[in-house]
């Protein structure tokens, strides 16, 4: 019996959040007798239901699709968290996938759909396990899948393994003589007791 009762309040430690709502007995009297006059559905449920019907409300004012029901509405940021990913990951992903379109790989990422005034990227929660799968078979790294996307700086620095110096202008190639003259005398200057 203590194992499940140690299983709930693990459960709820992890998986819920409280909130405290403090209502004035002498201005929300009406408040408190109404959740008081409540059925065995219980105050929580009830206001839940108020809380998603306020949201629909103000979804449809903006225009954007209401994030309820099996499939709700998920945007990138959630998106990210879910998947263990960052918002710049993904929009790689999607980069890769409109410069290689046949790819195999491409053809796992599930389609975005944009939403709000500001076109923000969303999914359709039936996609969370999509993504998940598409970023485990990846190869990550310098040298992925996703390299040409993700290694756009790298390609003509110093730091990429493909890089190949410029050859030296008349005047780098001054200065460095000039350099090395001026380091050979103050060598020969220190030896001197100088």
């Amino acid at each position: 019996m203590s194992n499940n009762i140690n299983y709930i309040i693990k459960y709820q430690k992890d998986n819920t959040v409280q909130i405290n709502v403090r209502l004035s007995k002498k201005y929300d009297a009406d408040i408190l007798a109404h959740l008081n006059s409540l059925d065995n559905k219980g105050k929580s449920t009830y206001i839940k239901e108020l809380v998603r019907k306020d949201m629909a409300l103000k979804c449809d004012e903006t225009n954007e699709i209401v994030d309820s029901g099996e499939n709700r509405v998920i945007r990138i940021e959630e998106m990210a968290m879910l998947i263990g990913s960052s918002v710049p990951t993904i929009s790689s992903w999607y980069r890769w996938k409109n410069q290689n379109p046949e790819h195999e790989a491409a053809k796992r990422l599930p389609d975005f759909f944009r939403v709000g005034p500001h076109g923000a990227r969303c999914w359709h929660e039936s996609d969370v396990q999509a993504l998940k799968g598409f970023k485990a078979s990846i190869k990550q790294g310098r040298d992925g899948l996703m390299g040409s996307v993700t290694q756009k700086y790298v390609k003509n620095s110093k730091w990429s393994k493909d890089y190949i110096e410029p050859p030296k202008t008349e005047e780098q190639k001054i200065k460095e003589m000039l350099w090395s003259i001026g380091a050979e005398r103050a060598e020969s200057a220190n030896e001197g007791g100088i």
